[in-house]
């Protein structure tokens, strides 16, 4: 299984336009859409993923003609009704299940305008986590993709282009993979290639042999090759959370000087910094490895292709 990325950057994100409160609950009166048209590098907090469940089932009869009427609609309820039929979606019934947020924006690969709605049902199974739904639509309201993800930013990597849509998901175990979205012929496309192999990996918070500090690596945008197209650079450190022989053999604690030393998160057998380079491509469009990292750090892993 091959992972996606970003992380927590500390750049920032400027809107033209603030539209709209978030975490509206079921208060739609107060539903704005937001205007998204970046002008600055942004990066993320927190892969290929889209639940199975979600890539299957998700389709549309007819475009969602509420999403065009606000912020005239006053009834969250009957709006997240009619998204959940009109999309498809598949929910656990909640009774605190809530539009996050509904962005407007432009994605690299297209002059047309999209919305981003985040339906967020709050709870389910552990399958189904994060437990909410990116629903991507174009301006007439015709969805184009229904993502699953933690979280969903917009990016300006190149100044002068529109932004990607990068995409931060997780397993309910904290197994963790970015995306980097654009449009072809009016649908999304991820054009980040991962690693060759399916570890290392740019999210983790799951406390094995090993967990990413932070859980989600920060990333930059920068030209690291000078080739006058940015790149996209992932950064942290690598927490061994068991001890390691020199022959690869892990264990949870050791005697040292007569007291028994355990190995966790908060205190690693070893610290690993790490960072792994994504060079943008002009042939193919995609962001590639500057070099295999599965080989790189196959000595902490073992062989994951």
């Amino acid at each position: 299984m091959r992972y996606t990325l970003v992380i927590i950057s500390f750049f920032t994100l400027s809107c033209n336009q603030l539209l709209q409160k978030k975490n509206i609950g079921n208060d739609i009166s107060s539903l704005r859409i937001i205007d998204t048209t970046v002008n600055v590098i942004v990066a993320a907090k927190a892969s290929t993923n889209t639940l199975d469940t979600v890539e299957n089932n998700n389709y549309q009869n007819l475009p969602f003609d509420l999403l065009i009427k606000l912020p005239a609609i006053t009834d969250s309820n009957n709006f997240i009704k009619a998204l959940k039929e009109n999309c498809h979606l598949i929910s656990e019934p909640n009774k605190g299940e809530r539009i996050n947020y509904i962005k407007k924006t432009k994605i690299f690969g297209s002059d047309k305008e999209f919305y981003i709605v985040e339906y967020d049902f709050r709870d389910g199974a552990n399958c189904d986590f994060p437990w909410k739904y990116q629903i991507v639509f174009d301006a007439d309201a015709k969805l184009i993709k229904v993502l699953s993800n933690i979280r969903v930013d917009i990016v300006k990597v190149f100044p002068k282009e529109n932004p990607f849509l990068i995409c931060v998901s997780a397993t309910g175990k904290g197994n963790g993979w970015h995306q980097i979205n654009r449009i072809v012929s009016d649908t999304l496309e991820n054009i980040y290639d991962g690693f060759l192999g399916y570890l290392p990996k740019t999210y983790d918070a799951n406390e094995d042999n090993s967990i990413n500090d932070p859980n989600e690596f920060h990333y930059k945008v920068t030209d690291v090759n000078k080739d006058g197209f940015n790149d996209i650079v992932f950064y942290g450190k690598i927490l061994l959370t068991q001890g390691r022989t020199k022959d690869g053999f892990w264990f949870d604690n050791e005697i040292i000087d007569g007291k028994t030393v355990s190995y966790s998160a908060s205190n690693p057998f070893k610290i690993i910094p790490a960072s792994f380079i994504f060079l943008y491509n002009q042939n193919n469009g995609h962001f590639s490895e500057k070099e295999d990292y599965s080989k790189k750090y196959e000595y902490i892993f073992g062989n994951s292709k």
